[in-house]
């Protein structure tokens, strides 16, 4: 099984949220949100600047180029090991 929370923050505000569960999820933690970031980006929605995950996945880089030049514009991909982006990032755990 795994879950998903998406929080969004405009303006370093908490201004939406939304989660995600799947209950036949198959494979490692960082494989499983692997796919969840491909298929939750791959369709028509916008994809923010910046993208913070739990953890550090295997083709973070081909994943952040791939959703940068699907948008047109740079998409950071990363997972914080300090500071303000780290707690945004409890903050969704605890969700």
């Amino acid at each position: 099984r795994a879950e998903f929370s998406i929080l969004f923050f405009r303006g370093g505000s908490l201004v939406d949220n939304s989660t995600y569960s799947f209950k036949n999820a198959v494979g490692e933690d960082n494989e499983v949100l692997e796919e969840f970031l491909s298929q939750f980006y791959g369709g028509n929605r916008l994809v923010p600047k910046e993208i913070i995950v739990p953890l550090k996945i295997e083709r973070i880089k081909e994943i952040g180029s791939w959703l940068s030049e699907k948008q047109g514009y740079k998409v950071r991909l990363h997972s914080p090991e300090r500071g303000k982006k780290l707690k945004e990032l409890e903050l969704a755990n605890r969700n």
